[in-house]
């Protein structure tokens, strides 16, 4: 029977899950008052972290495209004049 092996991510995954459960089951009651300011500001901050998180994931899975279809990392958003310039460059004279 082969044992599994896990990855750094899923180690550390499973580490910040351990780390909430233990706070979640630790909670007691805070008898504090949050206004609705403090609550949107924490949604806005979530909000904000998921939206960096996709654009990071955007611009990362561009990158490994580009490199399997033009066999290099490539800009996606390069301007035209550039790969023209570099392909010129790239020629024997």
């Amino acid at each position: 029977m082969r044992a599994s092996r896990s990855t750094p991510l899923a180690d550390t995954a499973l580490q910040c899950l351990a780390v909430l459960a233990c706070f979640g089951l630790s909670a007691q009651a805070a008898w504090a008052y949050l206004d609705p300011v403090s609550t949107t500001f924490v949604l806005q901050a979530i909000a904000g972290a998921i939206a960096a998180a996709f654009a990071g994931v955007r611009s990362f899975r561009r990158r490994v495209v580009g490199f399997f279809k033009t066999g290099r990392f490539a800009d996606p958003d390069a301007a035209p004049e550039a790969a023209a310039r570099n392909k010129a460059d790239a020629e024997p004279r």
